[in-house]
């Protein structure tokens, strides 16, 4: 039963971290410097940078920031999971007798 619960809690924290990282990605920061032009997204740590303009002129260039990107995802994950741990123990106590 144990197994189970905590299965079924691993599997909604992967879940929500997915969706909540996927969602960071409607938060964009502009940068506009005069010789850098830049649209960041990602939420609290930005992951994917287009970058627009730089010192050499035009460009359109798509920019992966990996290591913020496993941020983004481990607190999230972290986040989801100790929620849903937080639920799972106030319900176990509730039943209770």
């Amino acid at each position: 039963m144990i197994a189970k619960r905590l299965l079924l809690l691993l599997s909604f924290s992967i879940l929500a971290s997915g969706i909540l990282t996927m969602a960071g990605l409607l938060n964009y920061e502009l940068i506009r410097y005069a010789d850098f032009w830049a649209d960041r997204f990602g939420f609290p740590y930005w992951w994917v940078e287009h970058v627009l303009v730089t010192f050499a002129g035009p460009m359109d260039y798509w920019h992966l920031e990996i290591v913020n990107l496993v941020k983004d995802i481990a607190l999230y994950f972290l986040l989801s999971f100790g929620l849903s741990f937080a639920i799972l123990i106030f319900r176990q106590i509730r039943e209770k007798p």
